[in-house]
């Protein structure tokens, strides 16, 4: 998706008069923008996406690969794996009801 964007809105800018640059354009799939909120609260979401921009960039592959599958990204590297507050509790919620839903019984 990054890929095509990238190209209709690059054929977009060419066709119009402007002088500004926007780079790059990024597409992101709802569980990546859910682990990168766990960094949001010390860190910038245009830091974060610049420094997967540039941890791919010399490859020619941003637009291809996911954000937490680059070891070049720095920030992450630096921060360390995190998982989001909402996540950490959401799935053990979901499995209770889940259970409870389809009548299971769980190991004590």
């Amino acid at each position: 998706m990054n890929g095509y964007l990238q190209v209709k809105f690059s054929s977009a800018m060419n066709d119009t008069d402007a002088s500004v640059r926007v780079t790059p354009l990024f597409c992101m799939n709802a569980e990546d923008f859910e682990r990168l909120c766990a960094y949001l609260g010390d860190t910038a979401l245009a830091d974060l996406l610049h420094a997967h921009y540039r941890a791919c960039r010399e490859r020619g592959d941003y637009l291809m690969t996911s954000y937490f599958a680059m070891d070049g990204n720095k920030i992450l590297k630096r921060l360390g794996l995190r998982q989001a507050k909402v996540s950490l509790g959401a799935w053990s919620r979901l499995a209770e009801i889940a259970v409870q839903h389809l009548g299971l019984k769980t190991e004590s």
